[in-house]
């Protein structure tokens, strides 16, 4: 075959290939490359993402909902009822589950007869403000049964809408026991950030008193409901439902009949201040007041402007617990502390006098006692010196007695700088001492008389006085406890504390003992009067007598801290009435008002009621 005929023919074999074979390879290796894609994304998808699409799917088809536990119940030592809780229905929507249009609104507010400006966008940022982040939104509370059942029918038709029961904490006797017991809130943002099951509809956070301090245990465990739901958001059926558990209940050491006998005769007398009541074999608070009260049932609705500020802007501040959060110089009740520090160091004995003309010259500087107007109080022992409450004679002591010593028998004694009974209780503010010298000498003078920069709390002082009531470190106690304390004895004395106890029945029982007006055959008393500066009293003022014309509030405090029976105490109290002036006069009646009303409503015989 000729070379050109050869060439021809390869020429025309070449043209002849089908040029869609090419086109064809590139696309069956398109389809398989897409598949191979389509496997690995669904290898992905339901091999190696298994759980986390399930969990999202999950998410859309299964609601979880959280309702929250009854508080437990608080008791007084003998079981009667002071917190409870009670029923109420409130109407709420879900967020996650609402469609928000027009017409739902326009339903929901028609039935439920809600005022026609309110907006559901602003229930909302109000919910978010105080509670933050939320899943649920309550519309309207306090349901009656009528409104409930209209809120049942509308909810089949609007999901999301739902019937709430609350659980309202009650406080049966009003404010007799507001400070001691405390009350409950919302939880705020802050709470919610620490404690996230706190969100959801119901929740409450105890506040101050007991409800503050057991607050955890008084919960309870929130409950939860599973139900699942169409792809129209429609109920289907409940997958896994638990009530709430009801909190445990409390058994306080609080008797009753005395708290709201002490509130009464606080209320009566006093403007401002606090009483408290103790068992000095036990520990037991009996009875914890503080003046002015509050209503604490309000603080478990919603709270009108109004009634906030009544509260908030008050100002004798009713929300303080002055029983534990106030704190003052105390005087000379902290006289008994000066003389146990005295005699166990043996810088005097229950023989040793000082001589009181009125006033003390110590390196230039006078120091008056309270009798100078009227030439002092003469020749006193330690007893007389207690009974009579002679400056002078705690001056001399001064003289001669380290602040520390002081200091540790204020410690040992009760006055202590740790806290821990309730929320908000202040520790004791002990003067930082300093080296001996002429600051030493003033901080020695000014503890002599309960001066200076000396703090105590009514607590504290009431520890103090059952301790040397009982001879024994007295510990107060507000939870009820079958098991008797076992107090560890005081360092001092039987025979020192005995010098102190002889003159603490002398300031009730000798003519010119400073609370003789409340002596009575009924029953014996012992105790110490004081009364502590709010400023200082200029020479005029004192020369003139016009401290009485002072106006309300620079006015002095009075104290009366004592025990009874006398000789065999069963009962601890401690009384301060805020610019009240005088012990003797003002706070040593009302204690003795309480202490008779303690004797009465709890017989010797049966000390445990």
């Amino acid at each position: 075959m000729p070379y050109n005929t050869i060439t021809i023919m390869s020429r025309a074999s070449t043209k002849s290939e089908d040029p869609t074979s090419k086109r064809t390879v590139c696309l069956f290796l398109a389809i398989f490359a897409v598949f191979i894609i389509l496997l690995v994304r669904l290898f992905f998808l339901q091999i190696i993402n298994q759980e986390r699409y399930k969990l999202l799917s999950d998410k859309n088809r299964i609601h979880t909902s959280f309702s929250a536990a009854p508080r437990g119940i608080i008791y007084d030592r003998n079981n009667r009822v002071i917190a409870s809780y009670i029923y109420k229905y409130q109407a709420a929507i879900n967020l996650n589950i609402y469609k928000k249009n027009k017409d739902n609104w326009r339903q929901i507010k028609r039935t439920l007869s809600l005022e026609k400006g309110i907006k559901l966008e602003n229930i909302i940022k109000k919910a978010l403000k105080h509670s933050g982040p939320c899943r649920s939104v309550v519309i309207k509370e306090d349901l009656d049964w009528e409104d409930v059942l209209k809120t049942e029918v509308l909810s089949s038709s609007i999901p999301g809408l739902f019937v709430s029961k609350k659980f309202v904490r009650c406080y049966p006797h009003s404010d007799a026991f507001c400070h001691v017991i405390g009350y409950v809130t919302q939880p705020h943002v802050k709470d919610i950030e620490k404690d996230k099951s706190l969100n959801i509809l119901g929740a409450t956070v105890g506040r101050a008193g007991v409800e503050g301090a057991k607050d955890l245990l008084l919960r309870g465990e929130i409950g939860m409901q599973q139900h699942e739901i169409n792809a129209y958001r429609r109920f289907v059926r409940i997958i896994e439902k638990r009530k709430p558990k009801q909190g445990l209940n409390i058994q306080t050491t609080l008797h009753l009949e005395l708290q709201a006998e002490t509130a009464k005769i606080m209320a009566t007398n006093v403007r401002q201040g606090a009483a408290i009541v103790l068992n000095t074999e036990t520990g037991d608070i009996l009875s914890m007041v503080s003046v002015p009260t509050f209503e604490p049932n309000l603080f478990t609705q919603k709270m009108t402007a109004e009634q906030w500020n009544a509260i908030n802007k008050n100002a004798d501040n009713p929300l303080m617990n002055r029983a534990i959060s106030g704190l003052y110089a105390p005087g000379s009740t902290f006289k008994m502390v000066i003389a146990l520090a005295a005699l166990k160091a043996k810088v005097i004995d229950k023989n040793t006098k000082f001589f009181c003309s009125g006033y003390h010259n110590i390196r230039g500087r006078c120091f008056h006692c309270w009798r100078w107007r009227l030439g002092g109080h003469g020749a006193m022992d330690v007893v007389q010196a207690i009974a009579q409450s002679c400056d002078v004679f705690f001056y001399n002591i001064a003289e001669k007695l380290d602040p520390a010593q002081i200091i540790e028998a204020a410690k040992e004694l009760g006055i202590r700088v740790e806290a821990g009974l309730l929320p908000n209780e202040k520790p004791a503010g002990l003067p930082v001492l300093v080296k001996k010298g002429k600051l030493w000498l003033g901080q020695a003078l000014n503890l002599s008389i309960g001066q200076g920069n000396l703090l105590t709390s009514p607590l504290h002082l009431l520890a103090m006085t059952a301790s040397i009531a009982s001879g024994k470190a007295v510990v107060p106690r507000i939870i009820s406890s079958s098991k008797k304390p076992d107090f560890c004895p005081l360092s001092f004395s039987k025979e020192h504390l005995d010098v102190i106890r002889m003159g603490l029945k002398m300031v009730v029982s000798e003519a010119r003992g400073t609370a003789r007006r409340i002596d009575n055959k009924e029953l014996k008393i012992a105790g110490k009067t004081g009364s502590t500066q709010v400023s200082s009293i200029s020479r005029e003022e004192r020369r003139s007598g016009r401290i009485k014309t002072r106006p309300y509030h620079l006015k002095d405090h009075a104290f009366f801290v004592g025990y009874a029976p006398a000789d065999a105490p069963r009962f601890a109290v401690v009384v301060i009435v805020e610019h009240g002036e005088s012990g003797g006069r003002v706070a040593a009646p009302i204690a003795k008002e309480i202490l008779l009303a303690a004797n009465r409503l709890i017989p010797e015989n049966n000390a445990d009621q």
